[in-house]
């Protein structure tokens, strides 16, 4: 991870710390309404799982779920299942993916939870386990949300003669050079824009900027998802719609910085591993070609 990366996160994420402290106070005694932290003495040891829903005795205590109710929510889905796959474990399906909230909000809501059941008191014996426990439940949440991929069931299908070879591979490939172009263009501005982030937050123009981009993202992706694709080609394919799919959430991210700093700032960081997934892909896209013995004197690929 760049140095600037990780400092802008360490920022951002004091200062959802601060807030989440501010809110702390108010919101006590509403979280000790939970099913958790009503039991919270009675458990058992922090790293038991007395339902074997996946979650630890402590993890249920930050995400105020019940210990021994597998699925606390009773939408037919494990507490521990929920939250590997980025759900909410405390909201019946099927709306309750954690992106319809935000992480700022999520990482507030675990550490109210573990103020109130006494593991985030500095004497707790729990205290360590605790903060782990929150961080990374926020940021499997920000894997998930930045690393969805296009589903290749949902790409039309076409023929693999010569024609619709060829037909396809001029239409994607001008789609590759266009994200390429746009992709050089995110990144160029990436050091520039963590200064100005640094210096006057998430402003107007930046969120503008942002905006704009994820619509251009957007546009390419719409323009992939209606092309036929032939059926050799359907792995490649999909892997580049992901790859422009995962541009654009990063984005709406980074448009929505104000409103949510640390799913912000976890943007900004997947914005570095784009860089091998594309060229990743590019090596991927290259052997498919050549695999297939298909004719590509005609195209043209912007690295």
């Amino acid at each position: 991870m760049p140095k600037k990366v990780t400092f802008f996160i360490a920022i951002m994420a004091g200062a959802a710390m601060i807030l989440v402290w501010q809110f702390a106070k108010f919101l006590h005694v509403e979280a000790l309404k939970g099913p958790t932290l009503s039991q919270t003495a009675s458990i058992g040891a922090s790293d038991d799982d007395p339902d074997h829903d996946g979650l630890s005795n402590i993890q249920e205590a930050l995400w105020n779920t019940d210990p021994y109710d597998p699925d606390t929510d009773s939408d037919g889905f494990k507490d521990g299942e929920e939250v590997a796959s980025g759900h909410d474990p405390r909201v019946p399906g099927p709306n309750d993916l954690i992106e319809n909230g935000n992480l700022t909000d999520q990482l507030a809501s675990l550490t109210v939870d573990g103020l109130a059941a006494g593991d985030l008191k500095t004497d707790s014996e729990n205290y360590n386990q605790a903060w782990s426990d929150i961080t990374s439940s926020v940021a499997d949440s920000a894997t998930y949300l930045f690393s969805k991929t296009v589903d290749p069931a949902s790409l039309h299908t076409a023929n693999d003669g010569a024609d619709d070879q060829k037909s396809y591979l001029q239409s994607f490939t001008k789609l590759v050079n266009e994200f390429g172009s746009q992709f050089s263009s995110t990144s160029s501005v990436l050091s520039q824009t963590l200064d100005a982030i640094g210096s006057d937050g998430f402003t107007d123009s930046i969120k503008k900027s942002y905006a704009d981009q994820a619509n251009q993202y957007t546009s390419i992706l719409n323009e992939g998802l209606d092309l036929s694709v032939p059926k050799k080609l359907i792995p490649t394919d999909s892997e580049f719609l992901s790859i422009v799919q995962q541009m654009r959430d990063i984005c709406q991210a980074l448009s929505m910085g104000d409103a949510d700093p640390i799913k912000a700032s976890f943007a900004l960081d997947a914005v570095g591993d784009m860089y091998e997934k594309y060229f990743t892909f590019i090596t991927d896209y290259s052997t498919a070609l050549t695999d297939q013995k298909i004719d590509t004197s005609f195209l043209n690929i912007n690295q």
